[in-house]
């Protein structure tokens, strides 16, 4: 079988998988440019999801409830903030990090910025990424 048909075969395993397994869609390497195969997995692969609010990055590496009270918390903190790119920005973020810390125990990290690139290492079940409102969002715990 060639790389297509075995990318195929794993795309299919992947849809069979638990809603909340972390999974990467597999494009295949040595096939040649196809119009047919690149619209069949442009429609497979999803890069964010919209939930509670906020455009979600797939795939999300964070169990539901942490994932909802992230966005929550980043969304209450950036309407309560009149100067983000002021001063008041550092504040917002401290003010997230130490309620993730008192609340799902301590050393997270978060990141809110407009545009950033980033390769980070985390614990399991510990990462997201999000856009909310004109903000790009990174939270993780290490």
């Amino acid at each position: 079988p060639c790389s297509v048909h075995d990318a195929e075969q794993v795309n299919a395993s992947i849809k069979a998988r638990p809603r909340d397994a972390t999974v990467r869609r597999v494009r295949p390497r040595s096939h040649p440019p196809c119009s047919v195969h690149d619209a069949a997995m442009a429609e497979d692969v999803q890069e964010y999801a919209f939930l509670w609010g906020a455009q979600v990055r797939l795939p999300c590496d964070m169990p539901d409830d942490i994932l909802r009270d992230a966005i929550d918390s980043v969304r209450a903190e950036l309407d309560a903030c009149e100067d983000f790119e002021g001063a008041g920005g550092n504040a917002v973020v401290e003010r997230i990090k130490r309620k993730f810390d008192d609340k799902w125990h301590p050393n997270w990290h978060v990141v809110i910025g407009r545009s950033y690139g980033s390769f980070v290492t985390h614990e399991t079940r510990k990462f997201v990424s999000f856009k909310i409102y004109d903000k790009a969002v990174m939270m993780y715990k290490a």
